[in-house]
């Protein structure tokens, strides 16, 4: 692994102001829509700071419970840590919409920095710098990241979740407490959205395929402490923030059976599998054809580390498991895949050029990214910006 110098500090940073030179401007031009998600998450938000954690949460799940004609078509306030956070950010800046957005722009940030040092761990500097710089103007990160929605921070979860994961894996000594650490992890992911549980069946996917690889025996104890411990904390905070068992699971029922019976996702959000490729083939055309095109290159050549084949799959295998959640085949339920297939575009094009230097092969590889992010920053502008879309 490179080492950590001023210079990535300096990308980072760099980074960082275009992001926000990028999204703040457009704020004034969002149109934020109070009846639907982001109605709820505000006034989630706005309870919790006003009355505390421990008397609103209670209140949020009763009030939940009882409107369940209306509210079971939106967010629950079982996502804990989202509404927590939404509180401090109305703490901090007011009771407006505006604070969510900054919000999802702070996750935003939270998540490129994620990105650039978890895979600088993995694969080096040049693969990190690229990465992270087409993560840094993905249009539909980009669209997320001005919005009143927990789509960024939930990514921001997952990848944390992943990245941790993967660093327990490597880790040449055993230790009880790393995975003490993961199951945290894993929890809070839960606690911001409940699409987090699919990282349980995939994570528990990669111990067996590693195990079986290796030969080496089933680790029993880091599997508990990706599926049934992060469950378990997850569901003893909820109780005890709102108080009963039975009202955390008739809010989570109420919340299931609505979302499968929402009129606006059945009219908008469903669709045969491949409607999950084919808007991200209209929003990142070029992102998501390179993917491809790494995909076939992986299938036809030597097997990869490890690591490689991990993010590699993730796109397929979680969207695979995706195709089971009630809330419909809405592209930004999976936007924590943008990261993945970023990172497989870049050692798409370290495969055709190579990883080395010269001055024609990272011209030639600066030249495809520009392209890439080119395109992307188009996107951004003419769908979210222009258009407006919301969903």
């Amino acid at each position: 692994m490179d080492r950590l110098s001023r210079w990535d500090f300096y990308f980072l940073a760099a980074l960082l102001l275009g992001v926000t030179l990028l999204v703040v401007p457009s704020l004034e031009l969002v149109q934020y829509q109070g009846g639907l998600d982001e109605g709820f998450y505000l006034e989630y938000a706005q309870r919790v700071a006003q009355e505390g954690p421990r008397q609103a949460f209670p209140e949020l799940g009763k009030f939940y419970a009882e409107s369940a004609s209306t509210t079971r078509f939106f967010p629950h306030p079982l996502r804990i840590v989202a509404v927590f956070l939404g509180a401090a950010a109305v703490r901090v800046g007011g009771p407006y919409f505006t604070s969510l957005s900054l919000l999802s722009l702070s996750a935003f940030f939270l998540l490129l920095g994620v990105t650039f040092f978890g895979s600088k761990w993995v694969f080096g500097r040049r693969t990190a710098v690229w990465t992270t710089f087409l993560l840094g103007l993905a249009p539909l990160h980009l669209a997320m990241a001005r919005r009143a929605l927990s789509d960024t921070l939930i990514s921001a979860s997952l990848l944390i979740c992943l990245w941790s994961f993967l660093w327990a894996c490597r880790s040449k000594k055993s230790a009880s407490s790393r995975w003490i650490v993961i199951a945290v992890t894993y929890a809070a992911a839960l606690l911001v959205k409940e699409s987090a549980f699919l990282l349980l069946p995939l994570s528990l996917l990669y111990l067996g395929g590693r195990a079986w690889a290796r030969r080496q025996p089933f680790p029993v104890w880091p599997a508990c402490a990706v599926s049934f411990i992060p469950v378990a904390l997850a569901g003893l905070v909820a109780v005890w923030l709102f108080g009963s068992f039975e009202l955390v699971w008739q809010t989570l029922s109420i919340f299931h059976s609505g979302a499968s019976a929402n009129p606006y996702a059945q009219r908008y959000q469903e669709g045969p599998w491949i409607r999950f490729v084919v808007d991200f083939l209209l929003i990142s055309p070029w992102s998501m054809l390179l993917y491809v095109a790494w995909m076939g290159v992986l299938l036809t050549e030597r097997p990869p580390a490890e690591e490689v084949w991990f993010w590699s799959l993730l796109p397929v295998l979680f969207l695979a498991f995706s195709l089971f959640l009630p809330a419909g085949k809405n592209v930004r339920l999976v936007l924590f895949l943008e990261m993945p297939i970023r990172l497989c575009v870049v050692l798409f094009l370290q495969r055709l050029w190579g990883e080395g230097g010269g001055f024609w092969r990272t011209a030639a590889q600066a030249g495809v990214v520009l392209l890439v992010a080119a395109t992307d920053l188009n996107s951004f502008y003419r769908l979210f910006v222009f258009e407006g879309i919301y969903d």
